[in-house]
């Protein structure tokens, strides 16, 4: 129907025989029913009572009529508000269900939470461990570089050691031919020592000339000629010198040595003597060539590649050459 359906009939029981309002409703638009004429349908279990007598006999039949449309529309009205009803129920327990599923979640969030602080859970350790795993890394690693570079700033300082002691003999290694020799006659005039023994490698030349007639003519030159004395040596390693030196060293009066030797081989070469050569006590003084060797030797590329000669070859003496 496209309009509300407003009808009704006359009361025969009423004195003034006023009309009575059977039904308004639209249908298509589900516009609300006169509630009490369906409570009274449902009242009669389906039989709506109407005034038997009606003087017209078309009025009986549109009576008739709209009995059927009232039962149909109240049997609609009945079942939409069934499914209201059922519509509404199912709504409030999606809603308490959704509700109490809200704070079961919340409860174990803040279990988690809790656990995750506390690190109390089987599950939570490995996470635990792979960040305490991840924080030693990270201090190992800064305690490395700290090492490493406070090493590095200190590793040409590390290759010196200039200690000398008065002694009775003062011994020159071989190698550098300059300061090495001249440091010596200065603690030969310092009271370091009675005699200089410079070790002079026998088997090299200079263009004509061997290295042991150089260093005898050196001699000769020498104001303090009558305290030096040239000592041959075939070794090419300061292990090996240190065994030519201590054949020369017998013939020599007392037991204190003093080695002169250049700065950055002092180290090495003390640690070598004493613990090649027995029956000697030994100290060491640096000759300082600036050409060389410094202290700071990432400053200049010459004192880097002696620093870091100097090293290897420590490292090699402690490591290897010294337990053969």
């Amino acid at each position: 129907m496209d309009g509300p359906l407003e009808t009704g009939i006359r009361d025969s029981s009423s004195p003034l025989g006023q009309r009575i309002h059977l039904a308004g409703v639209n249908i298509e638009a589900g516009h609300p029913v006169t509630w009490n004429f369906c409570s009274l349908y449902s009242k009669t279990s389906g039989r709506l009572t109407y005034p038997k007598r009606d003087a017209h006999a078309g009025l009986a039949l549109l009576n008739s009529g709209f009995k059927l449309i009232d039962r149909g529309i109240c049997d609609r009205l009945g079942r939409h508000e069934s499914f209201r009803d059922e519509s509404k129920m199912a709504s409030m327990k999606a809603l308490q269900f959704s509700h109490t599923e809200s704070n079961s979640l919340r409860r174990e969030c803040d279990r988690d939470s809790a656990k995750s602080y506390s690190g109390s859970s089987l599950g939570d350790r490995p996470l635990t461990k792979k960040t305490s795993g991840i924080r030693r890394i990270w201090v190992l690693a800064i305690v490395l570089v700290t090492v490493f570079v406070g090493f590095g700033m200190n590793a040409g300082r590390l290759l010196v050691v200039d200690a000398a002691v008065p002694s009775d003999v003062i011994l020159v290694l071989a190698g550098e031919t300059d300061h090495r020799p001249a440091r010596a006659l200065q603690l030969l005039d310092q009271g370091y020592g009675r005699r200089v023994v410079i070790d002079v490698p026998a088997a090299t030349r200079v263009y004509k000339f061997t290295q042991v007639e150089l260093a005898q003519e050196y001699m000769r030159s020498l104001p303090q000629r009558a305290s030096v004395r040239i000592c041959p040596i075939k070794g090419l390693s300061t292990r090996e010198e240190s065994h030519d030196a201590e054949k020369c060293l017998v013939g020599e009066d007392g037991a204190r040595v003093l080695i002169v030797t250049s700065d950055y081989h002092t180290r090495r070469a003390l640690t070598i003597f004493r613990h090649e050569v027995q029956g000697k006590s030994f100290s060491v003084a640096a000759a300082r060539d600036d050409i060389q060797f410094g202290a700071r030797w990432w400053t200049n590329r010459q004192w880097a590649k002696t620093c870091l000669d100097e090293w290897l070859r420590l490292v090699w003496w402690n490591g290897v050459e010294r337990w053969r």
